[in-house]
């Protein structure tokens, strides 16, 4: 919401928020997009897309030095093209 001027970046409550993805979403460098179980059971893969936005508020919040040594980790994780799929494994990080 911050991105369409909804809050403000330095907002305690949009901090607290990427605070509370990052204890309650975050493993070994990579976003679950949820952690409940679904029609296929408990989620066992990464949703990339999430977990380049949790950088970007990284970054917005002060925490530049996490965010970019995330960023960094997580470009490691592309295919032989630089291309990421919609989902990594967390074992593999591998699509």
């Amino acid at each position: 919401m911050e991105s369409y001027g909804f809050i403000d970046c330095k907002d305690p409550k949009y901090v607290d928020t990427v605070k509370a993805i990052e204890r309650e979403l975050l493993f070994d460098g990579l976003l679950f997009r949820y952690k409940n179980n679904d029609d296929f059971g408990e989620p066992k893969s990464s949703f990339t897309v999430c977990t380049f936005w949790y950088i970007n508020s990284l970054f917005k919040i002060g925490e530049e030095t996490k965010a970019k040594n995330l960023f960094d980790q997580l470009l490691s994780n592309s295919n032989h093209m630089g291309l990421f799929s919609e989902d990594l494994d967390f074992k593999t990080k591998k699509c």
